[in-house]
């Protein structure tokens, strides 16, 4: 047993030093030849925790969303804003309903190309989610590929650069986060005060580990919304990064209030319950994330919060297991 305990952790070591190899070389690479229209190409490995029959269905999706004529009937600047940001709020609302993807493409269907090609970069960007801050990378290569397309159909767009931040933010490499940092400073500079670049902000900072100056973007973003500049449905979003951030920073007493806040607000949005059953567990109220986590799966019985509901049984059964019994 010994033995192949043994063989199994050589491969794995060999592996990733493999990836590390490869990872540094590339990165010395791109330091050499950067530029703003860079991009990143797939990984060769799937990590461990994105599974084969999600690569499967993005590869499906990506393959449908190129065959769509992005761009080729435009309307006018205005009302191209105006449909861009429906199907950005769209997809943000959809929070794992991946089936509505496809409609939600359409909306982006008549935008003018730049974007257009941001939105299909978004539709890709969201079906690639895995789970808390991870994304499958070929999802991630291929959006960053639409925001270059993206750019270079108008590069004085802010949301192509605002959207390329985001998406490579959650890339797993420094040169993902050298781009990611190039595309937010392009952002500032061409709308400092877009109502979406808090959102970019925040996915930058969280990537880097600087979480302090998140949680200060996810503020000035409910500032935003406080002043009606984006909708009721991106200030949930920013609700649960805001959770979210205060779970990464052990301020289990802001992030348990902060889900309250979300789920109290937005009752039917089964990931802040989700989430928030997470939180509780970790805190130790099993009963309570127990509650927060059969609401989620009332709500939208998707895998993560199934598998979280047979960890929090778990814990409640060894508590009742450990606890004595009184005659």
């Amino acid at each position: 047993m010994g033995s192949i305990i043994a063989r199994v952790f050589a491969v794995l070591l060999v592996s990733g030093i493999v990836n590390f190899i490869r990872q540094r070389m590339a990165y010395r690479a791109y330091l050499k030849t950067l530029h703003p229209l860079s991009t990143i190409p797939a990984p060769t490995r799937t990590p461990y925790w994105v599974e084969a029959d999600h690569t499967t269905i993005l590869q499906s999706a990506i393959a449908g969303l190129q065959q769509m004529a992005w761009g080729a009937e435009p309307v006018d600047d205005a009302q191209g804003i105006e449909l861009y940001r429906k199907g950005h709020v769209a997809l943000i609302e959809m929070s794992g309903a991946w089936s509505k993807a496809p409609d939600i493409a359409q909306t982006f269907l008549h935008c003018p190309r730049s974007l257009a090609y941001t939105g299909v970069a978004e539709v890709i960007y969201t079906i690639s989610y895995v789970s808390g801050f991870r994304y499958a990378p070929l999802g991630i290569a291929v959006a960053t590929d639409w925001t270059s397309a993206a750019i270079a159909a108008d590069p004085l767009r802010p949301e192509p650069w605002i959207e390329r931040t985001r998406i490579l933010s959650k890339g797993q490499t420094k040169a993902h986060l050298l781009l990611a940092e190039m595309a937010l400073q392009k952002a500032r500079e061409l709308d400092p005060l877009h109502p979406h670049l808090p959102s970019a902000e925040n996915a930058y900072y969280t990537g880097i580990k600087d979480y302090r100056a998140a949680e200060a973007a996810i503020l000035r973003g409910l500032n935003y919304a406080a002043e009606g500049r984006i909708s009721r449905i991106e200030r949930r979003a920013l609700l649960n990064n805001l959770a979210m951030n205060y779970d990464i920073q052990r301020r289990p007493a802001e992030a348990l209030a902060t889900y309250q806040q979300l789920t109290t607000e937005f009752p039917e949005y089964a990931w802040g319950w989700h989430n928030g059953s997470r939180a509780l567990l970790i805190s130790g109220q099993l009963e309570e994330a127990l509650h927060y986590n059969e609401r989620a799966i009332a709500i939208m019985p998707f895998p993560l919060a199934l598998q979280a509901n047979a960890k929090i049984r778990e814990r409640i059964a060894a508590k009742a297991r450990s606890t004595p019994t009184t005659a």
